[in-house]
């Protein structure tokens, strides 16, 4: 199921912007990508798993407005660093206190405190929820006619079988460079997104260099 490209056409950019993870028959995954691609000819937006693929494309010269939006949401780093100050301060105060009874109050405070720094530190580096959305249309059209997007911000406790991964570099690059890069394209200035192949490793045959033939003339003694 691989995109089938006309004559002289090229891929020039592919955005892999978000992957979602589905449990099915057998307790298996079934991945599904989404992506879009930017070619010479067409803007196209696919949906491909193991067992299914989705192509929704448009003609280069139909693109004539951009509409795109990216949000990020992150765990609060400053709520973890106040539980940890707070915490260290109620534990250090527990050996302050004499009272055998009451010691226990800001011993105990402190230590879910800390406990609850460690949740939110961690989830400040595991949980990170990302939106992103790319609209096109033409002139002749009020309405989009290709749009791609994904989020996995907000609770989805009805969809616990379901995963969804929002890729927030390639997001964040994608709705940053897409109009200039369709700009780009339609002037045929591709130079600047075409990847550089490196150069092919000469054979050792060839990088040995022919050496110099002795030139040095053969003296004899009469």
């Amino acid at each position: 199921m691989e995109l089938k490209l006309a004559k002289d056409e090229k891929i020039i950019k592919e955005y892999l912007y978000s992957t979602r993870a589905q449990k099915g028959l057998g307790g298996g995954k079934n991945s599904l990508e989404k992506k879009l691609i930017v070619t010479t000819r067409r803007v196209i937006s696919e949906s491909k798993s193991e067992l299914t693929v989705i192509r929704k494309e448009i003609p280069l010269e139909a693109c004539d407005y951009i509409t795109s939006s990216y949000s990020k949401q992150a765990t609060s780093l400053i709520g973890a660093i106040v539980c940890f100050v707070i915490g260290l301060i109620g534990i250090i105060a527990s050996f302050v206190v004499k009272d055998e009874i009451y010691k226990f109050i800001p011993l105990g405070v402190g230590a879910i405190l800390i406990a609850l720094g460690i949740v939110l530190l961690v989830l400040f580096f595991i949980k990170k929820s990302a939106s992103v959305e790319v609209r096109i249309a033409g002139k002749l059209s009020e309405h989009s006619l290709l749009s791609v997007g994904s989020s996995n911000m907000g609770s989805r406790k009805k969809a616990k079988k379901i995963k969804i991964i929002v890729d927030r570099h390639s997001s964040e690059i994608m709705v940053n460079e897409i109009g200039a890069l369709l700009i780009d394209v339609k002037a045929g200035n591709i130079e600047a997104y075409e990847e550089k192949e490196e150069p092919k490793e000469e054979s050792k045959e060839e990088e040995k260099k022919e050496e110099p033939a002795d030139d040095r003339e053969d003296y004899r003694e009469e």
